[in-house]
């Protein structure tokens, strides 16, 4: 053993990140027979989708405009329906809402982390192991061998098959040396901060409309910047509770609390319903919405998602708009087709360089513009299941 070593891990599978992609992706590999460690940094799954207290589950459903859409009909099968039972039998949650011209699955307090606890404790192959920080990556030809991570201060050296990449940011890549696709900062687009609001009264969905529109004010009158009139409210699980969502460049991230301690002050004391208003908690951090993606056999674009293409290898739909959020004009969104879809490759998930590095959820080969579609948490739970099924595949062959 490495005298550097503390302890060795043996497995077939590894995967980096327990977000949704992360999770899908390593129980789908241990259904398939194959043992498996989930190495994520934080010390709790769900990744940005819990720490940021996401309220509804996007990219389940293709584009209806007329609707109605019915619960049950996703438009990937396999872990999403199992989403969707769990919510139905657990939290009641038996109808989809609809947001534009789009459709989404309401998500209650906690029933994230719970679904996603069910399914990892339900795969004895699969083990987690949180609070662990992968820092380096062995290489060999074309081929990873080795990880090295450290958690409570001790150095481990994971030894695999098949890592798959579900970090978010391509952090084996970055690692490793090896080829990424980056964001240029001229196309940056706003993060996101959000604070959870309790003893609302009288609050209806009307919130929705009243506190953008307050935001607008507190810029125009207070002389606050431009991008804080992007703030937006979304309905808690009653109508006493809510989240105030700002939405702020990355070179701000340092003055979110000042930014949300100001205009909180403004709204609640322009709005009736949240004159008695608290701020009960707040995201973790500021969560960014661009990520960089491993270079793939196959680039996913943007005419490929707004042209709802269809490809010989495709494993997985996404239907959900390009949505972009942009400091100069706020949110844009770019629809696909009415009741159509478009399909995601299976050559996106396979690094053009590394032979047994798999991506999934953001990590996936696609442009700036095409993340902006895939990166919902409907489409990277299918993304992590495809990317399991592919490390099976892989492995097996």
């Amino acid at each position: 053993m490495d005298k550097a070593v503390d302890k060795i891990i043996k497995c077939d599978v590894v995967v980096i990140g327990a977000g949704v992609s992360g999770v899908c992706a390593a129980v789908t590999a241990a259904r398939n027979g194959l043992k498996v460690l989930l190495v994520e940094k934080n010390n709790y799954l769900g990744g940005a989708a819990n720490k940021c207290m996401h309220k509804a589950v996007c990219g389940l459903y293709a584009n209806n405009q007329k609707g109605p859409c019915d619960v049950n009909d996703t438009l990937n099968k396999g872990i999403s329906q199992e989403l969707v039972h769990f919510l139905e039998s657990k939290y009641n949650i038996t109808e989809t809402k609809r947001i534009g011209k789009v459709f989404v699955l309401p998500l209650p307090d906690n029933s994230l982390a719970s679904f996603l606890t069910t399914l990892l404790d339900s795969q004895k192959n699969a083990i987690s192991s949180l609070n662990t920080e992968i820092y380096a990556i062995d290489k060999k030809g074309n081929q990873l061998s080795s990880l090295k991570a450290k958690k409570s201060g001790e150095s481990i050296s994971i030894e695999f098959k098949i890592v798959i990449d579900c970090s978010g940011d391509s952090v084996v890549s970055r690692l490793a040396g090896i080829p990424f696709l980056t964001v240029d900062k001229e196309k940056q687009q706003l993060c996101g901060y959000i604070a959870k609001v309790v003893k609302i009264e009288g609050g209806d969905e009307s919130l929705m409309i009243k506190v953008p529109y307050w935001a607008d004010k507190f810029v125009a009158l207070e002389g606050a910047p431009d991008f804080l009139k992007y703030t937006t409210y979304i309905q808690g699980d009653t109508l006493e509770e809510g989240y105030l969502k700002m939405n702020i460049p990355h070179s701000s991230r340092n003055l979110k609390e000042e930014y949300l301690t100001k205009i909180f002050q403004f709204i609640t004391g322009h709005l009736q319903e949240m004159k008695n208003a608290q701020i009960e908690k707040t995201s973790e951090e500021v969560f960014a919405r661009d990520s960089s993606g491993t270079a793939g056999e196959y680039v996913l674009t943007e005419e490929d998602v707004l042209g709802a293409r269809k490809f010989d290898d495709g494993v997985i739909r996404g239907a959900w708009p390009i949505e972009q959020w942009l400091e100069e004009k706020g949110t844009c969104y770019k629809y696909v087709k009415e009741n159509d879809y478009y399909e995601i490759p299976k050559r996106c998930l396979k690094s053009k360089t590394i032979s047994n590095l798999i991506s999934s959820g953001k990590c996936i080969s696609a442009s700036h513009e095409a993340v902006g579609s895939i990166r919902v948490m409907g489409t990277c739970m299918s993304l992590g299941e495809a990317s399991g099924s592919l490390a099976s595949e892989m492995i097996r062959r």
